[in-house]
């Protein structure tokens, strides 16, 4: 049977919605994302408890509230990035803005994680194997690659936003191999591919109803991205959809990186 708090989970993704087409000012501002992405995060960990008997909010609480605490950072990290690339913009929010933001931006990384422990649950991916071959002279040619990818945005931004996405992933996972810590690049060394495949669809499934439920939000982001700014769905062009899935790679890595430093 699903726990109690997937189906508030569902409750709140219906208010979510309804806040969205039925707006109820100040309510609607201040309420429809929170209830939305917290519903989503609710409810899916509900579901992997239900198929494996274990997730995040039940058998590792800490983790799981830790993951809104780290996702703070990380996004306020790439608002950052995006001072130079200025990809999106955000129509005026309920005040005060910077309060507003950070609880939008708490539930980014718990979201992906959560789906991608969903997908681990099925048998996506279950035979699909690649591998690469990965040295520590490699390792480290990935993190230059990596301290390249942060720098050149802000050197030629109009060129080299889509690195952003990259960057971290680049820089990071590496270090988390040298350090002996888990890794995407270690586990795709031994032929292990399917988290490395899983993060990235979860992504790209969250950035899907990122996209969706922004496009009626009554407060929402638009994008000024050069050159692929054509056919969009919902506001979103459709080859920036491909940012996700690197996006998915990267805050695992964050994840990881951040999990050895506090440890």
């Amino acid at each position: 049977m699903l726990k109690w708090y997937g189906w508030l989970g569902l409750l709140l993704i219906v208010l979510g919605e309804f806040l969205i087409f039925s707006p109820i000012e100040p309510f609607s501002s201040y309420l429809f994302f929170i209830s939305l992405w917290m519903g989503l995060i609710l409810f899916v960990d509900a579901v992997v408890y239900l198929r494996t008997n274990k997730s995040l909010l039940n058998n590792h609480p800490k983790k799981f509230w830790s993951l809104f605490v780290l996702s703070i950072a990380v996004w306020w990290f790439y608002e950052l990035l995006n001072i130079s690339i200025n990809n999106w913009v955000y129509t005026p929010i309920a005040k005060p803005e910077w309060l507003m933001k950070t609880i939008a931006f708490s539930t980014v990384i718990p979201a992906v994680f959560e789906i991608k422990d969903f997908l681990l649950s099925t048998a996506l991916f279950k035979k699909t194997r690649f591998k690469i071959e990965m040295n520590n002279k490699k390792a480290y040619w990935f993190i230059l690659i990596g301290i390249f990818m942060i720098i050149l945005p802000f050197v030629l931004p109009r060129y080299t936003f889509p690195l952003v996405w990259l960057s971290m992933f680049f820089l990071l996972d590496p270090i988390n191999y040298l350090a002996k810590r888990p890794s995407l690049i270690s586990d795709l060394s031994k032929g292990k591919s399917r988290l490395f495949l899983c993060l990235a669809l979860a992504a790209l499934t969250c950035g899907f109803f990122w996209e969706f439920w922004n496009y009626w939000a009554p407060a929402k982001w638009h994008y000024v991205i050069p050159f692929v700014g054509f056919c969009k769905i919902f506001e979103m062009p459709v080859l920036g959809y491909l940012g996700y899935i690197p996006f998915g790679w990267s805050l695992y890595a964050i994840y990881i990186f951040a999990k050895g430093l506090f440890r």
